[in-house]
């Protein structure tokens, strides 16, 4: 049961078992106005038994809050109840008779009620701790994890930008670019999990519900809730100003069941994007492409301003936009908009041959 716990460096087991170290003198100091006797081995059965309650509910929180099935099983959750309950009873009923210890008044019999309370209370002290314990990790983990991810989704954004600033870019082979964009956007999924898996969900939407007549239907609940997402992630990738930023292109997926070449359908919409969308703005594309069944969905976010945003989404703007694609790129594909305060949003679903 315990194997659900995180593994941990040796420091940190350390830290444990120094904690309970110092817990023993607390305990014993505490204790001695609750039950009569002194004895410091009774002490030293009861902090093992409230850290082997501590641990326990720990794993069961480990195990509850892990991405798998196994959470639908009542087995590890009876499991730990009855190694609880065994536990305490051999304390009470086994280890203090054998070793003399008083741990209740002589004039008041020890009752299986009191066994009950005195239980519960173990659970709820241990298990309020076990909590704090479980989200202090967490949050820990996250943002040891998140520093990682941003430290070097910087790195890569400065060495794609050292090549933009050479004029290097366009000698530089599509295999090397995929590569790149592909391990960009690893990055982003790990930093933001579910992201990846809605941006999926929503080409799928995209692919069997959206037309040239009910475009609107993107004007949903779950649209929203990818809008923000994208945004909150742009924010902390970029920052405030990402006036400044360069052109990103988070790809995934094989290309090869595209009649056209991806890299020269990436540098099209790149160019049309920055031509009819962001003329008034000056500034940069952020283009997403993912593959999912038979679309190409490329999304746009651009950071323009609410004035330029109503030209930007006009509907000859738009119109116009659609009919420069048709006619570079040849292929069928879906065209629609959505807006969200600052935010100018290009969805762009173009289906393989």
């Amino acid at each position: 049961m315990m194997k659900w716990l995180p593994k941990v460096s040796a420091k940190t087991v350390y830290a444990h078992i120094a904690a309970w170290l110092v817990y023993v003198p607390i305990m014993y100091r505490y204790n001695l106005k609750a039950y009569p006797d002194p004895s410091i081995g009774r002490i030293i059965a009861l902090v093992i038994l409230l850290a082997f309650t501590f641990y326990l509910i720990l794993a069961l929180l480990f195990w509850l809050f892990q991405r798998t099935r196994k959470r639908l099983l009542i087995m590890p959750l009876l499991g730990a109840v009855g190694l609880f309950v065994l536990f305490a009873w051999g304390y009470i009923y086994v280890l203090a008779p054998a070793f003399s210890w008083k741990i209740y008044r002589e004039d008041i019999p020890y009752s299986h009620k009191q066994f009950v309370a005195n239980a519960g209370r173990v659970l709820k002290e241990m298990g309020k701790y076990a909590a704090i314990y479980f989200l202090f990790y967490h949050n820990v983990l996250k943002k040891r994890r998140l520093t990682a991810l941003m430290l070097r989704l910087r790195n890569l954004r400065r060495g794609l930008h050292r090549y933009r600033l050479k004029g290097e870019v366009s000698r530089l082979s599509p295999h090397f670019l995929m590569n790149a964009f592909n391990h960009c956007y690893s990055l982003v999924c790990d930093l933001s999990e579910a992201l990846g898996r809605r941006i999926f969900y929503l080409a799928e939407i995209l692919k069997y519900g959206m037309s040239e007549q009910n475009s609107r239907v993107l004007q949903t609940v779950t649209l929203e809730r990818e809008v923000s997402e994208t945004a909150k992630l742009l924010k902390a990738y970029y920052g405030d100003d990402s006036r400044n930023a360069p052109i990103r292109l988070l790809c995934a997926g094989n290309y090869r069941a595209f009649r056209l070449p991806a890299f020269t359908l990436i540098n099209c919409v790149e160019n049309l994007l920055k031509y009819a969308v962001l003329d008034h703005s000056r500034q940069q594309a952020v283009l997403r492409v993912v593959t999912a069944g038979d679309t190409l969905l490329v999304t746009a976010v651009n950071a323009v301003k609410q004035v330029e945003s109503k030209t930007v989404s006009s509907g000859s703007g738009l119109i116009d936009l659609r009919n420069r694609l048709r006619y570079l790129l040849g292929v069928h594909f879906t065209l629609s908009y959505w807006r969200e305060g600052d935010l100018f949003i290009l969805f762009l679903v173009i289906e393989r041959h």
